[in-house]
């Protein structure tokens, strides 16, 4: 009887096991990036030309961009991309840019959103979703960045000599008073990514738009298998501008991880680097988080953006 119970339990280690094993595999295909093993993913594109000069073009007009692909609210704030977006605008107007705020809809974007984007002092583009190429399958931890291509329209609005697109999870700092300083950079520009040496972060970059040199990236960013593709914007980019990135300082995209990896390098480099650092911390203009989907931490950096929000509001309210 022993015997019999021992190897019972044998058998149902080896069923526990195999339906581990077929729930690990179902996981990982679902959480995990799928792409063509055969690809090399090694940078082989080139633009078919590329426009850096440093001098404005014959109408001299200049934007901010900023794209809304999603206005849906999310826990556990009931605030969205759209709310956080409205926060970039008005921090841009309160440390006196000098230039319009273009900010690209998807067509799905509600109109009250819309609305309060208007009010703000706008320039509201519709436009239509770029998904990741077709022959890439997006992992289920990665969604959010489905929109990511959609940014690529910045190329487009070809009425501005120069553009600098923002992330709308970005804010400026309430002292940053050189903000407009982002357009005296030659095109493509952008900061580095924290701790690279050839990796920009396209959270925030500098270009001059030109409807040849989208029509070029449309073509060529499909072509996963000749750049790094994460089934993200910032793969193609770093690779379609290799060695004519024109560098930002970081203190324009100082990327904040805080909120998620307290106890990441990165984390630790923007407090020892930027926030702790006083002298250095007054030249600080741009931060990079998505403070809006996370609790009001008791946060230096999280009270300046919820007091910023609150500003928004304000000001929405007597719009």
């Amino acid at each position: 009887m022993a015997k019999r119970g021992r190897n019972k339990n044998v058998v149902n280690v080896i069923i526990a096991a195999f339906f581990s094993g077929i729930l690990l595999a179902i996981y990982t295909w679902i959480y995990s990036d799928k792409e063509d093993p055969s690809c090399p993913h090694r940078c082989a594109l080139k633009p078919a030309f590329v426009n850096s000069s440093h001098s404005p073009g014959s109408n001299g007009r200049q934007a901010w961009v900023i794209l809304v692909a999603d206005d849906t609210p999310v826990e556990p704030n009931g605030l969205s991309y759209a709310d956080s977006a409205a926060v970039l605008v008005h921090t841009l107007q309160r440390a006196g840019t000098s230039r319009e705020i273009v900010v690209l809809v998807d067509h799905k974007i509600s109109s009250a959103t819309r609305m309060k984007l208007e009010a703000l002092k706008t320039v509201v583009r519709e436009i239509d979703n770029k998904m990741p190429p077709e022959n890439y399958r997006m992992s289920k931890k990665r969604e959010r960045m489905q929109y990511s291509y959609t940014k690529l329209w910045a190329f487009t609005l070809t009425e501005y000599s120069k553009v600098v697109y923002v992330d709308a999870d970005m804010f400026a700092l309430p002292w940053c008073r050189d903000i407009d300083a982002m357009f005296a950079y030659a095109s493509p520009a952008a900061s580095l990514e924290y701790f690279a040496t050839d990796s920009f972060q396209c959270g925030m970059y500098v270009i001059e738009p030109s409807q040849e040199l989208f029509d070029d990236i449309e073509e060529k960013r499909h072509d996963v298998c000749s750049y790094e593709n994460r089934g993200v914007d910032s793969g193609f980019m770093n690779c379609y501008f290799k060695d004519r990135w024109h560098e930002v300082e970081q203190r324009f995209n100082a990327q904040y991880f805080c909120n998620t990896r307290p106890f990441d390098d990165r984390c630790k480099a923007f407090n020892r680097d930027w926030w702790n650092n006083i002298e250095k911390r007054k030249d600080l203009c741009m931060v990079h988080d998505k403070i809006f989907k996370h609790l009001r931490a008791k946060s230096e950096v999280n009270e300046v953006w919820w007091k910023a929000f609150e500003e928004t509001q304000g000001k929405l309210k007597n719009a």
